[in-house]
């Protein structure tokens, strides 16, 4: 959906004088933007340009915050975040948890500890949500609270031990899971 969708906004931007001016404005898009997909590609670029993994490991933790703030606000506003947001969030925190973890030990270890401290405040800020209720928005909120709070789990495993953290998202990878 958000191939289509990006690749058509992305001719729309060409086409309307400049795609710097449209990638730049789309910057502070929301899921329920017009301007979003080519938010979305936008990122998808930068990550796949980017060739130093210390600097690809802050800019997939930077996205994961940005898909944690966007859930938040659609959360707080008594919306549903599609599918899409949920699975993109959960995606890019794991690719900052895999990417810490391509670090030498030391580094990984600080890399973990640096996503520990950013997804406990993500979860704080996911627990003072209330879903006024409204059963999607609870749903959405259970959801993703599952997935920080199993992440964190990760995480912390990973402080401890970052070698068998790096084998079990290996064979979680191998074998398909999500």
């Amino acid at each position: 959906m958000f191939t289509a969708l990006s690749s058509l906004l992305i001719i729309l931007a060409l086409a309307l004088g400049g795609s710097g001016a449209a990638v730049a404005a789309a910057q502070s898009s929301q899921p329920d933007d017009l301007l979003y997909g080519l938010k979305l590609t936008s990122e998808n670029m930068r990550m796949e340009m980017e060739g130093d993994p210390a600097d690809a490991y802050q800019l997939a933790l930077a996205f994961a915050e940005r898909r944690a703030l966007e859930i938040q606000t659609m959360l707080q506003g008594g919306g549903v975040p599609p599918e899409p947001i949920q699975a993109r969030y959960q995606a890019q925190v794991e690719q900052a948890i895999q990417l810490a973890l391509n670090q030498p030990d030391d580094q990984a270890v600080q890399a973990l500890a640096q996503i520990k401290t950013r997804l406990q405040t993500q979860e704080q800020a996911m627990l003072q949500i209330h879903a006024g209720g409204l059963p999607d928005v609870e749903a959405a909120l259970v959801r993703t609270r599952a997935m920080l709070q199993e992440r964190l789990q990760w995480v912390e495993a990973g402080l401890i031990d970052p070698v068998q953290l790096r084998e079990m998202l290996r064979l979680r990878n191998a074998g398909g899971e999500t």
